[in-house]
């Protein structure tokens, strides 16, 4: 299921590209892109969220076009947007990176910040994922 989806979300974008269309697309991606998303790549290299053929999907759209928001103004490993309630993964700092902001190259020089509000997640009874911000100019 979650293939057929990444597969029509890919589809979807192409051919908004190709409209030149101005496309900005956040959320729970479920999809750890790269080993510096994630505090120990070799742990998580069977799961759905890191298997090579799901982050193929998120490559694929940002080579056809489209930018990594967070990436284009932080390249620092270690920033996480979700953090499991178990094994005290928030305060080791043991996270993943599976929330994200796309958006299309044609827009992406409006790019004024994108932060992690890890002090929501440090708040009692919180969400697993903090929230991202996306500023523009």
């Amino acid at each position: 299921y979650k293939i057929k989806w990444l597969k029509s979300l890919e589809e979807f974008l192409i051919y908004q590209n190709k409209l030149k269309k101005k496309i900005i697309i956040g959320g729970d991606f479920n999809i750890i892109p790269n080993e510096e998303d994630v505090y120990n790549p070799e742990d998580w290299e069977n799961d759905a969220l890191y298997r090579t053929e799901i982050r193929k999907f998120f490559r694929n759209i940002l080579n056809e076009g489209y930018e990594d928001a967070f990436r284009l103004v932080n390249k620092q490993p270690n920033n996480y947007t979700f953090w499991d309630y178990q094994y005290g993964s928030f305060e080791k700092n043991k996270g993943l990176r599976i929330d994200h902001f796309l958006l299309s190259k044609n827009i992406s020089h409006l790019i004024k910040d994108v932060t992690i509000d890890k002090y929501t997640r440090a708040l009692e009874r919180p969400s697993d994922h903090a929230p991202i911000k996306l500023t523009l100019a």
